[in-house]
């Protein structure tokens, strides 16, 4: 009897899966505003100090509450003020992380109310971990909004101090509102009639479509390269690497400049770029090099957006590379082509053999890709998992290259001194869902609550996981394939830097790059999948980080004439070499280090504008008339 009854409930659920969904759903939602409003933990904000991820003796976890430390520069302790407000009236208590050595003499806290008024904190002895410390708020402080003072005024010996915010989770609001939303719309955010059969979701081309296509994303990716980057278009320049090692290497080795690493792996597109520019004209070398970083950057969107791909909308996830909401870092210039180069490792992966079986276009394209970045490293596993799943014998080449790629980019990575003496410390979830994720929807400059963008970071993942199971039988391989994507890439970002002091748009933008294009990609395959307001909400997230990439994503450099530059250096004027751009500001210039004599050298190797006049040479000594002969006198 009791397992009729449980077949029969089982039955009922089964028949009835889509109310459940949505009942679960509303009562997540109000769990967790339950959990959010019983909440009464401190949330504000930290200004002044420095990321803890420049700290060599903090190797806790981050949170995604603010935390500063006063050791900034890995010396002895710098001299600031860290503080945390506000401190809304009616306060009672304050609890915060503290770390460091607040016993050292010079290191002081305070709070300080509107008016003025001062109360001294005692801080503790944390030493190089984070630990819990309460601050009760004085009832002369509790009636007015105030805010705590650490000062670091340390000045011989070792002495620093840190302070985070220990409150609760504060984005419950949109993983709520986020329940809610998915609790109505659950039945649109799938096609009726299940699963589709095998290679009716195929976008077949005519050669005139796909033509279009091509000419329609190559004029929008020259626009987008000119309005986001328009200094690089106007005042066209040498940037970073290209000028600082590129241009040694190709003097040292030549042609054979392919083989020689840069920063720990080999970048076939940026040394090929660098040495045609440099081969063809020395002194026109940021107009070559941007007339080549161009074509490349073209041809790659073309190629995404026309090649015989399992990806639906091809020509949207072109687009959205394009309006990518990060900083345009890595548009433009040649020096970060590689980032561009770097997706002809993820279009194969995403192959639809069955239109297109053949290895004569995806096996070079893998090749090219995976010697132009080390993203095969991340990918390549990937391509394990497609050659075990479809169990083909060009599959399995295609595994092998991917394989042996890798290895060999993976090997110049961990031998390279720089990479291997890197500290890094484990990034919390929070950080994570917080500027992978939240930031990718909403980033503002004054980011003074970062618990609120971590819970927009988990709303967005909830609206993901719930579409991808209600789509599960609606190319769920493709949509795994770019989930996994996305993870391997905020993976990989997290290996090479701390993520801490990281933002899309002042602090290491291009390591945001990938993760927000496959994010985009995601939120591509769900819309096309969706129906009615199901896609209109997919269709509204992808919109949504529009306005920051129009408000943000737009770069401009203080123009340097590289001519004149050129000239200083063949006739020894300048003595540190040619003035390299880092960060487009006069201030921050790197100098690319060449002598007079190898200057001179390039330019009269190229092929063109390679004469010296007197003014490219270094002035000859001033050398007194000599003294009448005695012929001359008797004349």
């Amino acid at each position: 009897m009791n397992n009729m009854r449980v077949e029969r409930l089982a039955a009922a659920l089964g028949s009835n899966q889509t109310a459940v969904v949505r009942l679960l759903l509303l009562l997540a939602a109000i769990v967790v505003a339950s959990i959010g409003l019983a909440d009464d933990g401190y949330r504000g904000s930290i200004t002044g100090g420095c990321s803890q991820a420049y700290s060599h003796f903090l190797k806790q976890s981050t949170s995604a509450s603010p935390r500063a430390i006063t050791f900034c520069d890995q010396q002895n302790a710098d001299l600031a003020d860290l503080v945390v407000g506000p401190i809304t009236p009616g306060t009672r208590s304050v609890t915060v992380d503290i770390a460091g050595y607040g016993d050292t003499p010079g290191i002081s806290a305070a709070l300080i109310g509107a008016d003025g008024h001062r109360e001294a904190v005692v801080l503790p002895r944390a030493g190089d971990r984070w630990v819990r410390w309460t601050i009760d708020v004085p009832a002369t402080l509790q009636a007015q909004e105030s805010r705590l003072v650490v000062s670091d005024q340390t000045k011989e010996g070792f002495g620093w101090i840190g302070v985070g915010i220990a409150g609760g989770f504060g984005g419950w609001p949109p993983v709520s509102i986020t329940l809610v939303l998915l609790a109505i719309l659950y039945p649109w955010l799938s096609r009726l009639g299940g699963s589709v059969a095998p290679g009716t979701e195929r976008e077949v081309r005519s050669r005139r479509r796909s033509v279009l296509t091509a000419i329609c994303i190559s004029v929008a990716t020259l626009a987008a390269m000119m309005l986001r980057r328009p200094s690089q278009w106007s005042h066209p320049y040498v940037w970073v690497e290209d000028g600082k090692e590129l241009l040694p290497h190709f003097l040292e080795y030549g042609w054979a400049t392919f083989f020689h690493p840069v920063a720990g792996y080999i970048l076939i597109p940026n040394k090929l770029i660098n040495a045609l520019a440099v081969t063809i004209s020395f002194r026109w070398l940021p107009e070559i090099s941007l007339g080549l970083a161009a074509l490349v950057t073209v041809a790659v969107m073309v190629i995404l957006a026309v090649a015989p791909m399992r990806l639906r909308g091809a020509w949207a996830c072109a687009l959205a590379v394009l309006a990518v909401p990060t900083d345009p870092e890595v548009f433009t210039t040649s020096a970060y082509v590689l980032w561009w180069a770097a997706f002809l490792v993820v279009i194969p992966l995403f192959w639809d053999e069955r239109s297109a079986p053949s290895l004569r276009w995806r096996m070079p394209m893998l090749v090219i890709g995976a010697f132009s970045s080390p993203l095969i490293v991340m990918m390549a596993p990937l391509y394990g998992l497609r050659a075990l799943l479809l169990r083909q014998r060009n599959e399995w080449w295609m595994l092998l290259a991917a394989g042996t790629s890798a290895a060999v980019q993976a090997a110049l990575v961990l031998y390279n001194p720089i990479a291997s003496e890197a500290h890094r410390t484990l990034p919390g979830i929070q950080p994570l869902l917080e500027r992978f994720m939240g930031h990718f929807l909403y980033w503002h400059p004054e980011n003074s609550q970062p618990a609120l963008f971590a819970g927009l970071g988990a709303a967005l993942a909830l609206v993901i996981a719930l579409a991808a199971w209600a789509q599960r039988r609606q190319g769920s391989d493709v949509l795994a394939g770019l989930v996994a994507c996305f993870v391997l890439s905020v993976a990989a970002a997290a290996a090479r830097v701390p993520i801490d002091p990281l933002d899309p748009f002042t602090a290491g933008p291009r390591y945001f790059f990938y993760p927000y294009v496959f994010l985009a990609w995601i939120l591509i395959q769900l819309a096309f999948n969706a129906r009615g307001p199901g896609r209109v909400l997919f269709v509204l997230l992808l919109l949504a980080p529009l306005h920051q990439t129009v408000l943000y994503g737009r770069l401009t450099h203080a123009p340097l004439d590289w001519r004149a530059e050129i000239r200083r250096c063949t006739s020894g004027q300048a003595s540190e070499g040619p003035a390299v751009h880092w960060t487009g500001r006069m201030e921050n210039l790197w100098y690319a280090p060449l002598s007079a004599s190898q200057c001179r050298h390039l330019v009269e190797k190229s092929l063109f504008d390679n004469r010296l006049t007197p003014a490219d040479l270094p002035a000859q000594p001033h050398t007194p008339d000599a003294p009448p002969t005695s012929t001359e006198n008797s004349r």
